[in-house]
């Protein structure tokens, strides 16, 4: 190989690691954002482990947080539409119109979940649920039912502020909200609140916090105003067009987290219920933690694509991948994670095993949440969102079915059942993602 050959060769890794570096500075900020949120659950926990009545606890927050995850499903994408459609001025203000409304309906939705009637025919008939747990899941209902609102309100700011690169702004609010997410349990434990009231007020005041931070700093830089000097023509312009776009998308993470509440309640009917409706919300707590350090690569990828080259894109995806899943093994063969873990778990440490052999099953979970994220990313900027809902639909029956065979017909342990059954359900995912990108010819 010449010199000059070489001096070739060292320009393109150099730019190849300039071009990584970039996307790590604009992926970093936004990590810490659902670091941040994912943070809190094991903080509630931890609360709810230490004070008195702490399994019941755990497992009502627990299906609670699930049942307002499931309502808050249909906003999630927000976050996504509100990125792509601040490209124009019309779009972007209709969306937010739209958005505050459906989030609206949504919350008076969940808190009609609360309803006596209602909620007693879903918890004892159809998920044999103790009075002592159910009572309290209807009391959680209550403190949060605002949940889907402000989740709304909250993404479509984000949105804004990330297609206006100002992601640090996302990560300070995250830091924000998180001094709300842990304050409030530790100040709950000082004055010995009960457990249910520790979980809802950081629950719910965390998320408060943010919105308020987001939706201040996008007034003060005027990006409203900014969003008069866009038009992009090839956005939806009128409401019809904007529920065309979005629902899709809505209707995907409806089925994601519709499946996930379902099979929290799946849990009661484990070999092991009561260990596992106790287990599983401190082993998907820890699963999200680093998993949900993932996500962001999407928002990353949709603002900054045409900025670098597909190649690089693989690189950056692997790296952040594999980063995350190693943290994962540092939980599991550390003693300071191991530490971390059994501090966590307050009165409750005989779930320990069940828990480290559950993480270890979750191993590669980061590294696929965060192909699963960018492959969804290049399906986002072609529009083509009838496919992301398609490719949810047939995973999460992949999920499903999987986990309604270990739990009745192999009989093993329900978190163990939850845990394996994600894991074929994210990669059937990913392959349905490839498929779709191949038939639009990506």
């Amino acid at each position: 190989m010449s010199f000059q050959d070489n001096n070739i060769s060292a320009k393109s890794n150099s730019s190849l690691l300039h071009s990584l570096i970039s996307l790590w500075k604009s992926f970093i900020p936004l990590s810490l954002t659902d670091i941040a949120m994912a943070f809190g659950e094991p903080v509630r926990n931890y609360a709810l482990a230490v004070l008195p009545n702490a399994a019941n606890s755990l497992a009502a927050v627990g299906i609670a947080k699930n049942l307002a995850v499931f309502f808050e499903s249909p906003i999630i994408m927000v976050l996504h539409a509100s990125n792509a459609l601040a490209r124009d001025k019309v779009s972007s203000r209709k969306f937010l119109i739209f958005t505050l409304i459906f989030s609206i309906i949504l919350s008076l939705v969940f808190l009609g979940l609360a309803s006596p009637y209602i909620f007693n025919y879903i918890a004892t008939s159809i998920f044999s649920l103790s009075f002592a747990i159910s009572s309290d899941v209807q009391t959680v209902i209550i403190y949060i039912f605002l949940w889907p609102f402000i989740i709304g309100w909250r993404r479509y700011f984000q949105g804004l502020l990330i297609q206006s690169k100002l992601n640090s702004i996302v990560a300070y609010a995250s830091i924000f909200r998180l001094i709300f997410v842990i304050g409030l349990p530790i100040i709950g434990i000082k004055l010995n609140w009960s457990g249910i009231l520790c979980a809802s007020t950081s629950l719910i005041g965390g998320i408060l916090a943010e919105s308020v931070f987001v939706t201040y700093f996008s007034l003060k830089k005027n990006l409203f105003h900014k969003l008069d000097q866009r038009q992009t023509s090839s956005l939806p312009q009128t409401y019809p067009q904007i529920a065309t776009y979005y629902f899709p998308l809505a209707i995907s993470m409806v089925v994601i987290w519709g499946t996930r509440a379902f099979l929290v309640f799946l849990l009661s009917y484990a070999i092991d219920s009561t260990t596992s409706l106790t287990s599983w919300p401190i082993i998907w707590g820890l699963v999200l933690v680093v998993s949900n350090g993932t996500r962001m690569i999407q928002q990353v990828y949709i603002s900054e694509k045409d900025n670098h080259p597909a190649g690089v894109f693989k690189f950056f995806v692997t790296s952040v991948g594999l980063f995350f899943s190693v943290i994962i093994l540092a939980l599991l063969f550390t003693s300071t994670g191991q530490n971390i873990i059994s501090y966590s778990l307050g009165n409750v440490q005989y779930l320990l095993e069940d828990i480290n052999f559950n993480l270890l099953i979750a191993c590669l979970f980061p590294l696929l949440t965060t192909i699963q994220n960018f492959e969804q990313g290049k399906l986002v900027i072609v529009s083509a969102t009838k496919q992301i809902s398609y490719a949810a639909v047939i995973s999460n029956i992949i999920i499903l079915i999987s986990a309604l065979y270990f739990i009745f017909g192999a009989k093993i342990s329900g978190s163990t059942s939850l845990m394996i059954s994600f894991n074929i359900g994210i990669i059937a995912e990913i392959i349905l993602y490839r498929y779709y990108l191949k038939l639009k010819q990506y």
